[in-house]
């Protein structure tokens, strides 16, 4: 008799294409090292948001899956895109010229935690003691991460401002987004944020950067970076994320984010030879328990929109 294996690979193939958007994720933070060795933050999120904007398009000849935004509400995605990728990605972009690939994987990983306490402040939902005490223990182990043994501060007090901009940038842009008019899937609210995106890039790099990629002109050992950027971190790792929460829940899904750091502190070490002492180790692993404890048992939000505190357009 033979044995039916469609339901045993169901799972199997859900968790795969979680895992394989936490590693595109994770790798996001080496990728933007590389390209930042040859190009300027301005001009690496142009071509990469160009790029990725592309490969939407061509994925939802596939998947059809781009709705038509109604012109009333065009002015709410002008302001969501202008949050997230604009400001999000200038925050963490420019971090990444003065942090570690790991730190700031560490720092932006933080985001979900803060969802109970946006949700309380803008939705009056009621953030539990045993979420409270993860969100604290996660806080700590961020300070362990980007202080050195002595104390002092290991990573650039600039580059964690940065990263405190594209914190606070991603709790403002969920709370928009949930008010959002209109019955919009995500993956159309993200192309249609890209694509706006594109024009606030563009007048950042004609105004910032022009000159300076002119004068660097083309680095072909950029563009296997950039590429893979817009590619997998920009475009399937949304795609995956998106398929895993409607397959496991809101939740779950979030929970798998708590790996990113993990992953980009493995990577970094291979690849960029960052180093680390007990205290950051320490501090990383205090990071991983307080996102899941703060997770743990609580919906972030209840409205189905909620995995954007935790988004990676």
């Amino acid at each position: 008799m033979k044995r039916d294996t469609s339901r045993a690979q169901g799972p199997f193939i859900i968790y795969a294409a979680m895992v394989a958007a936490m590693v595109f994720w994770a790798f996001s933070f080496i990728w933007t090292k590389m390209v930042l060795v040859h190009y300027r933050p301005f001009t690496i999120l142009l071509v990469r948001l160009v790029l990725s904007v592309l490969v939407m398009a061509v994925l939802d000849r596939w998947l059809r899956r781009i709705q038509r935004i109604e012109r009333a509400h065009l002015k709410h995605i002008l302001l969501l895109s202008f949050l997230q990728p604009f400001v999000y990605f200038v925050g963490e972009t420019y971090a990444l010229d003065y942090v570690s690939s790991t730190v700031a994987a560490v720092c932006v990983a933080t985001i979900p935690l803060f969802a109970p306490s946006v949700s309380y402040l803008f939705f009056g939902e009621r953030v539990r003691p045993f979420n409270f005490a993860g969100i604290v223990i996660s806080i700590a182990g961020v300070v362990m991460v980007v202080l050195r043994d002595d104390a002092a501060w290991a990573a650039s007090l600039t580059g964690f401002l940065f990263l405190l901009l594209a914190v606070v940038t991603a709790l403002a842009y969920s709370v928009l987004l949930i008010r959002l008019p209109g019955n919009y899937n995500v993956y159309s609210i993200i192309y249609y944020q890209n694509l706006v995106g594109i024009g606030w890039f563009l007048i950042a790099f004609l105004c910032f950067d022009l000159g300076h990629a002119r004068a660097a002109g083309i680095h072909w050992e950029a563009l296997p970076p950039l590429l893979a950027l817009a590619v997998f971190a920009s475009s399937l790792a949304f795609v995956f994320f998106t398929h895993g929460i409607r397959k496991l829940g809101i939740t779950k899904a979030n929970a798998c984010t708590n790996i990113i750091p993990v992953f980009t502190a493995i990577f970094a070490f291979l690849l960029l030879g960052e180093r680390f002492s007990l205290l950051n180790i320490a501090g990383m692993l205090l990071v991983i328990v307080g996102l899941f404890m703060s997770q743990m048992g609580h919906a972030l939000l209840a409205t189905g929109k909620n995995f954007f505190f935790r988004q990676r357009p």
